[in-house]
């Protein structure tokens, strides 16, 4: 795990040094063993839970040329006004947290229709029973990194 160069938030009359925590990515070479992203989805709401109560879960994209990973992660947000921090910490990693998009599904299109057609994947898995029922939503909201907030209990 990494932490981004602090910036500057505003929360209430205060202002605060915010970090944020990123995942490592996989070691070169990863594969996964799921063939779809419904199927790692699914995978993902029928093993480990968090231990916590998690306040969001984020879905990142890791984009490189001819190989693209989705990499889910739990964040929940700490701020001490008195110190002056804010932090958004990493507090769940599923076991089977990245996956590698299938070079014969996305391999021919553009970053472009990449992004559009996971954006499009995830907001259709938050309407399944599958997602009503695992823990995901038990957090605050679900999130990524190409739009923000796509889901919010």
């Amino acid at each position: 795990m990494n932490d981004n160069p602090k910036k500057n938030i505003q929360f209430g009359n205060h202002i605060l040094k915010h970090t944020v925590e990123t995942p490592t990515p996989p070691r070169p070479g990863f594969t996964s063993p799921f063939k779809t992203l419904q199927e790692w989805l699914f995978n993902i709401c029928d093993s480990n839970q968090p231990v916590e109560s998690i306040s969001e879960y984020n879905f990142g994209l890791y984009e490189t040329p001819g190989n693209n990973m989705v990499c889910l992660v739990g964040y929940n947000t700490c701020r001490n006004i008195e110190q002056g921090i804010s932090s958004r910490r990493i507090a769940f990693q599923p076991s089977n947290m990245f996956f590698v998009l299938p070079r014969e599904e996305y391999g021919n299109l553009s970053q472009e229709l990449v992004r559009k057609r996971i954006l499009k994947e995830l907001i259709e898995f938050t309407k399944t029973s599958k997602f009503k029922n695992s823990f995901l939503s038990k957090g605050d909201s679900i999130t990524t990194d190409l739009i923000g907030e796509i889901w919010q209990r």
